[in-house]
């Protein structure tokens, strides 16, 4: 019963007025005392209304007692003694205790003639009650709904239809019908909570039934009923049983619509199926039930996942972490370390951006909008794209490098543009003074970059680059970082689109090789860096008709280039600097021409690796900087194999790159049984004294280096003892015949007038690697001496240029080994010592190639291994 509401005045219904002990006595369920003390009351009345109210009290306590046939004459003598309402209800009452339930309804209609207007309501609910009482539940409850549609305030009507439904449902079980009595139960839990009020201590005065403990009786009952269909769900999901762990989760979810743990339960079930809509119903129903909970923001974090609704997504899981973050429960706290916050995610996803934008462009074409991004301005675009939102929404609880990678690098990747200046292009300024590469004007060079952004965006690509206007050549700093980086841009595009507009169509097999972009220094790297690369003429129409993605896979134009520069197949598909040998990709360098002086140097950088600095203004000293470097990294001085006019620079590089597009003369193969037998040979002719003086002198030099555009020149230098003259040339050569110390008679022709008295000059061979085959354990730079016969294998050469010897031999046997590649002929650099004792280069325009050593020589006299400094 409703135990707390007491005393007179808590019964404003003009219905019933016990007195304080008999009201306390009943309420507490001691029916006997109420009974006795009622009965002093009927027999020292303090009024009719009083003595009528008395009686019709103890007719109530009476009929609830059993006491039915007492209980009818107690009811006949109230009315007898006053009408009133509470007398024809404990009539009624009466009557239906003693199981005369039409008697009593037609007793009970006698209420509202006597009933008051303002309490007719809840008469209707009594007389439904009454109605239950009889036996008659399903018009009962039926009559309570219709008072529910009624009245503004349910509490009362949903409480009482709650027990009725509670009731029934006992009386279900108690027939066998658990479905009918599951279904009872899923409708009385509406009521849940209700309030305690007066008019349910009638109620339970009336008929005794106990609104005390019908919330907690409900609660008790729906989780008795839930548990067994949500345990049965739990393990559907275990095997992977969706559909059927959806049922067992619904059917448990009728019985308690707003139960979280379910809805989380079927929201994630829905959600594996791929039923997102239906998941993220359950996801919000779950947040409307208890918005305190975090884990249906995570269920509704999922389900916008799944929507590809990635920004609410976010929102949502954001929510979800804070509120594990602040909870109360130290559980749910620790449970917050298994997760990953957007912000954390942000910030990872930043930090692989900064590593892929080191080797992009400084600046794109962004080809939806037509605008100039640099890297902020197309990190904020991606920041804004579903494909960021979604990387975020899907790192929840693990961070995925991979992934990141994966989708930061396919949104980033660019298409470079490759082809041939033909006048005014379009530059950075023209570009950004427009907005956008779409709204400049339809002259024949803006639409030529227009349809490269064009065919970039119907590739599904979202970046170019053009050099016409991705770079602002205004800025000093940024143009060098463009020049000194190209070859890297190049190298990481997703593809590299040539236009040859010197080809009509349709083109036809050869027209590549005679296209003007072959001729183009800076188009050197833009074929070999590239690894996709795509080949159109003027019309942009794919060259000789070829659909391939990557023209680097057509054989039939693979094999054109390689004919054309004249390099393997595989070099040309897979490119890498170190592929080429340095005199190889001198070569393929010859052949090309750049309208500006310097890019003939600075086109080459990303092809020789190289660190030179771009200063426009400096003219040939460009190109010397690059070739001072190539000697000093790699210490190869085959860049010193040319003929022509000397550079001032240095008077050891040329003026030009086409010198080196003819191969130099090389000393011919020395076969092993052939050298095997010189070296027998010399045995018998050489001094180990004089093979080991030249020896050590050799291995003992160190590599070429540069000095303040000095070069420092190990190399073995034969003086010229005599010099005359061939002949005199009528044009710009003249012919000149030397006798030269330890090689005997050499001519050569130079467009320099020698002294025939000259006797400064000497004959130098600078080919150290070509004398000191690293299989005879040579290492550039270290000398051996007789107490060390044999190089140790696992010592570390002291020079890059040699790998860890392969051979173990003796010192003699080495010595003689060099002293017969020395008998060989080879090129060698004609030099003049100026007063200061440095030298410079006789540029001669013909190789000086000389016999090789003469057998009978003085190694002391007529041979000397030192570094000469060359200006």
């Amino acid at each position: 019963m409703l135990s707390n509401v007491t005393g007179h005045g808590l019964h404003p219904f003009g219905l019933f007025f016990p007195s304080n002990p008999v009201f306390e006595s009943w309420t507490q369920g001691d029916l006997i005392r109420a009974e006795e003390l009622l009965t002093e009351e009927i027999v020292h009345p303090s009024s009719p209304f009083h003595h009528a109210s008395a009686l019709a009290h103890r007719v109530i306590v009476r009929a609830r007692s059993k006491q039915q046939n007492i209980a009818i004459d107690d009811a006949k003598m109230s009315i007898k003694v006053q009408r009133s309402v509470v007398g024809h209800i404990a009539n009624a009452m009466a009557h239906v205790s003693n199981g005369e339930y039409e008697s009593a309804m037609r007793i009970f209609d006698l209420v509202f003639s006597d009933g008051l207007s303002a309490e007719k309501n809840f008469l209707l609910l009594v007389k439904a009650i009454f109605l239950f009482e009889c036996g008659n539940h399903d018009n009962a409850i039926s009559r309570v709904d219709d008072l529910i549609d009624l009245v503004d305030d349910h509490s009362l009507y949903l409480t009482v239809r709650a027990q009725m439904l509670i009731l029934l449902r006992d009386i279900s079980l108690r027939a066998g019908d658990n479905e009918r009595a599951m279904v009872l139960l899923a409708r009385a839990r509406v009521a849940i909570p209700f309030q305690k009020q007066p008019h349910l201590v009638v109620i339970s005065l009336i008929f005794g039934w106990d609104f005390d403990r019908l919330a907690l009786e409900i609660q008790l009952q729906l989780r008795e009923c839930i548990k067994p269909f949500e345990d049965n769900g739990d393990v559907a999901m275990q095997c992977k049983n969706l559909k059927e762990a959806i049922v067992l989760y619904s059917t448990a979810l009728d019985l308690n619509p707003s139960n979280l743990g379910l809805l989380v339960k079927r929201s994630e079930a829905r959600a594996m199926l791929g039923s997102w809509e239906d998941a993220l119903k359950d996801a919000d129903e779950a947040v409307e039930a208890d918005p305190t909970s975090p884990w249906g923001y995570e269920r509704r974090h999922a389900a916008l996942h799944g929507l590809q609704r990635y920004d609410e997504a976010v929102d949502a899981f954001t929510r979800m972490f804070s509120l594990v973050e602040e909870s109360l429960d130290p559980d749910i706290r620790q449970l917050g370390h298994e997760y990953i916050s957007p912000s954390r995610s942000e910030t990872m996803i930043d930090s692989v951006i900064r590593e892929i934008f080191k080797i992009c462009p400084l600046v794109l074409i962004d080809v939806k909008s037509g605008r100039l991004c640099d890297g902020p301005e197309r990190l904020r675009t991606f920041k804004s794209e579903p494909q960021f939102k979604e990387l975020v929404s899907s790192m929840t609880e693990k961070l995925d490098d991979i992934h990141i990678l994966q989708v930061v690098e396919k949104y980033f990747q660019y298409v470079m543009f490759s082809h041939v200046w033909e006048g005014k292009e379009p530059s950075f300024q023209d570009v950004n003074l427009v907005y956008s590469v779409w709204h400049l004007d339809s002259a024949p060079l803006n639409e030529k970059l227009c349809k490269f952004c064009e065919v970039v965006q119907s590739e599904g690509y979202r970046w170019a680059w053009s050099d016409t206007c991705c770079i602002d050549k205004t800025v000093s700093t940024v143009l060098n970082q463009s020049l000194t980086m190209m070859y890297k841009w190049y190298q990481a595009s997703a593809a590299t689109l040539v236009l040859l507009s010197s080809i009509s169509s349709p083109s036809a097999l050869g027209d590549l090789t005679d296209s003007i972009w072959m001729t183009r220094a800076w188009t050197a790297q833009e074929l070999l860096a590239p690894k996709v690369i795509r080949f159109y003429d003027r019309n942009w129409k794919p060259y000789l008709g070829d659909t391939h993605a990557n023209h680097k896979e057509s054989p039939e134009i693979v094999q054109e280039l390689a004919d054309s520069i004249g390099i393997a197949r595989k070099s040309i598909t897979t490119f890498h600097p170190d592929d080429l040998s340095i005199r190889e990709r001198l070569r393929l360098a010859s052949t090309r021409n750049a309208t500006v002086e310097e890019d003939v140097a600075y086109s080459l950088i990303g092809i020789f690796k190289s660190d030179i600095r771009p200063h426009y203004g400096e003219g040939d000293a460009a190109l010397g900087h690059l070739l001072e470097e190539i000697v000093a990294r790699w210490g190869d001085v085959t860049v010193l194999a040319w003929t022509g006019k000397s550079s001032p620079y240095n008077s050891c590089l040329p003026t030009t790159l086409t010198v080196y597009g003819q191969a130099p003369c090389t000393s011919p193969a020395i076969e092993d049984a052939e050298m095997d037998m010189r070296v027998a040979a010399l045995r018998d002719s050489l001094s180990e004294t004089d093979a080991m003086s030249i020896y050590e002198r050799v291995t003992r030099l160190p590599p070429a280096r540069f000095a303040n555009r000095h070069l420092y020149l190990p190399c073995i230098m034969f003086a010229v003892k005599r010099l005359g003259v061939q002949d005199f040339g009528s044009g710009q050569e003249n012919h000149y015949r030397a006798r030269v110390s330890g090689i005997g008679y050499v001519e050569f022709k130079t467009s320099d007038r020698l002294s025939l008295t000259e006797s400064r000059l000497v004959l130098v061979h600078p080919w150290i690697r070509d004398l000191c085959d690293p299989i005879d354990g040579f290492t550039w730079g270290s000398a051996l001496d007789d107490d060390q016969p044999e190089s140790d294998p696992g010592s570390s050469p002291s020079s890059p240029l040699y790998p860890l010897p392969v051979a173990k031999m003796d010192n003699y046997t080495r010595a003689l080994r060099l002293v017969v590649r020395l008998q060989q002929p080879f090129r060698a650099l004609l030099l003049r010592q100026q007063r200061n004792g440095e030298f410079k280069r006789v540029a001669a325009e013909h190789e000086i190639v000389v016999p090789g050593l003469e057998f009978q020589i003085d190694f002391a006299r007529d041979i000397r291994a030192d570094v000469v400094e060359i200006l």
